[in-house]
């Protein structure tokens, strides 16, 4: 059963849920939209924002 967003309020307004099973989490992730600047062509890349495990949000660590 996927987990309420609404009671996580650090979760940011725009994101979904994935479910992992295989390894038992569920992914956070928004689309953002991309455009290619060659062809002109609309884009959505999913962008994971963090994940819940056992009922404990935590967010990705950023690449830097």
């Amino acid at each position: 059963m996927k987990p309420d967003l609404s009671a996580y309020p650090e979760i940011p307004l725009g994101c979904s849920v994935n479910e992992n099973k295989i390894f038992n989490f569920f992914q956070i992730y928004k689309n953002v939209k991309t455009i290619d600047p060659e062809t002109g062509k609309t884009k959505y890349i999913r962008e994971t924002v963090g994940s819940i495990k056992n009922g404990v949000f935590t967010f990705v660590k950023p690449i830097f």
